[in-house]
């Protein structure tokens, strides 16, 4: 998760990543010099989970862009699977399960795979606004 003065949002974003199903997770996030709450709001989140859970990270203070390439960079940073989060969305509560489930049941062998899905548009209020474009399989 890539993060910067979103005291506004963050906490619920990091509750739904706390719900997951899929539990086998650690956070990683690079801050990119937030000047808000939003250091302490992470800080306290981690100290409800165990050491290593949540990673806080400094990011290189030149936007969301280099600020996830800084973590895409990071050597010390290895998985078998990386999600990607803003700090502004809200996860389904299945969605890691779904993705993971999806990519370990890929029949072929490939060095990289790619899972994607549709997002809910949500404002400020969580009210639906809409739906990430559809788009059709080739």
């Amino acid at each position: 998760m890539a993060s910067y003065n979103g005291e506004e949002f963050i906490e619920k974003q990091l509750d739904s990543i706390l719900k997951q199903s899929y539990q086998n997770w650690v956070l990683y996030i690079s801050d990119d010099g937030s000047t808000d709450t939003t250091l302490s709001i992470i800080e306290n989140f981690s100290t409800k989970l165990p050491s290593g859970k949540v990673i806080l990270l400094r990011g290189p203070g030149k936007g969301f862009a280099e600020n996830f390439l800084s973590m895409l960079r990071n050597k010390n940073i290895k998985s078998s699977y990386y999600a990607f989060a803003d700090q502004d969305d809200i996860w389904l509560e299945d969605k890691l399960m779904t993705a993971v489930n999806t990519l370990a049941n890929v029949s072929e062998s490939y060095t990289y795979l790619l899972y994607g899905s549709r997002t809910t548009l949500v404002d400020a209020d969580e009210q639906v606004i809409g739906l990430s474009p559809l788009f059709k399989k080739a």
